[in-house]
């Protein structure tokens, strides 16, 4: 009996039992099914996990989960205010090793528009801290492992005067003597299998939200995704171009960036702190105004008959 071609109900069923397991939201549900269709299209079989019972069986999905839900909850952005209340924390004199590393990791993560993916797998050759400037060569998923994907951050006097950012950083660094194949956010004695798991990263921020005793508003969920998605809004609410957030953060299409921006996020000194590099400041150079040359006297009308005669001179 072959698994192939799956019917719709086929993909209804696999539906229940995604819910029974609990383990799934109803928002993530789209990579399973595209996962369902893309094997189908392989074999050249029409995808099954679409059409109007899959459609009602979603709605169905997210109805039977909310139901359940004491309190529905959403990934929204993550504050630019309390991203800099974290990068304060990293560089307190008695701040430990552990926490110096989770604040450098979030800051990045946030100041690039980082996938928590994409920050787990960071290793040491691929990032660069100076006194003036940090840099990473991202590995993302919509980048191609043969594809480099560079980005640098210079400190703005204007926006950092204290040059905090890059103080995070360079500590971090300093502290870390990294060979070039180390994951730059690990320890010494960190198990590499801990960040084989993205989740690492929205661990450590919970963590540090407690540390901090900054709370969660209700309905709102703050995962290593929040990152990504607050560093965009916080860069639209500034007036950074769509273009300059869509290159920042590797987005290939406005519609995949468009959904990380909330524009409801406000401006902030600290929207600026982390993105007024993005900004488009410079002035241009006014032109000299070039002024017409004016006749110092006026001209004395031409006699046509002298310069007749000077021609017929000339003939001769």
């Amino acid at each position: 009996m072959s698994a192939l071609p799956a019917s719709s109900q086929t993909v209804v069923a696999y539906l229940g039992f995604l819910l029974e397991s609990g383990t799934i939201s109803a928002k993530s549900l789209q990579p399973y099914l595209s996962a369902i269709n893309a094997v189908h299209n392989d074999f050249e079989y029409p995808p099954p996990a679409c059409g109007h019972l899959v459609k009602l069986a979603r709605k169905g999905f997210a109805e039977l989960q909310g139901s359940v839900m004491l309190q529905p909850q959403q990934v929204t952005a993550f504050p630019a205010e309390h991203m800099f209340a974290i990068v304060q924390f990293g560089l307190r004199p008695d701040a430990s090793k552990h926490h110096i590393r989770v604040c450098a990791c979030l800051a990045a993560q946030f100041a690039f528009f980082s996938r928590a993916d994409s920050g787990v797998l960071l290793t040491a050759i691929n990032a660069q801290a100076t006194s003036s400037t940090f840099s990473i060569n991202q590995a993302a998923k919509n980048v191609a492992r043969n594809q480099a994907a560079p980005s640098s951050r210079v400190s703005s006097a204007q926006d950092d005067p204290g040059n905090c950012f890059n103080k995070l950083q360079l500590r971090w660094k300093t502290l870390r003597a990294h060979r070039d194949t180390d994951l730059y956010w690990s320890l010494e004695d960190d198990s590499p299998s801990c960040f084989k798991d993205s989740g690492i990263i929205t661990e450590w921020l919970l963590l540090l939200l407690v540390e901090l005793n900054i709370p969660t508003p209700p309905g709102v969920k703050w995962t290593g995704h929040s990152l990504r998605r607050g560093g965009a809004s916080a860069a639209h609410a500034i007036g950074a171009s769509i273009a300059v957030i869509m290159a920042w953060g590797l987005w290939k299409s406005l519609a995949s960036a468009l959904l990380y921006i909330d524009v409801g996020v406000r401006p902030s000194s600290e929207a600026l702190f982390f993105f007024g590099h993005l900004l488009p400041r410079f002035k241009l150079m006014e032109a000299p105004i070039v002024q017409q040359a004016q006749p110092t006297a006026e001209a004395s009308p031409i006699d046509l008959s002298d310069a007749m005669a000077a021609l017929l001179e000339l003939d001769d």
